[in-house]
């Protein structure tokens, strides 16, 4: 789990670092985007499967 907040982290400060044009979205910026989503899907789905292994309801 924490590999995914370290790139969901990360993803966030690449952005903000290959930002150089605020009025564009290069190629690079939409590939760091698509790792923080799988990234963000991956971290929700795992804490699903956490809560639903300890019996705990939704």
């Amino acid at each position: 789990m924490i590999s995914y907040v370290l790139l969901i982290l990360i993803g966030a400060l690449g952005m903000s670092v290959l930002d150089g044009d605020p009025t564009s979205v290069s190629p690079d910026e939409w590939a760091i985007y698509a790792v923080m989503l799988y990234s963000t899907w991956k971290l929700i789905q795992r804490m699903v499967d956490l809560i639903r292994e300890n019996g705990e309801g939704l």
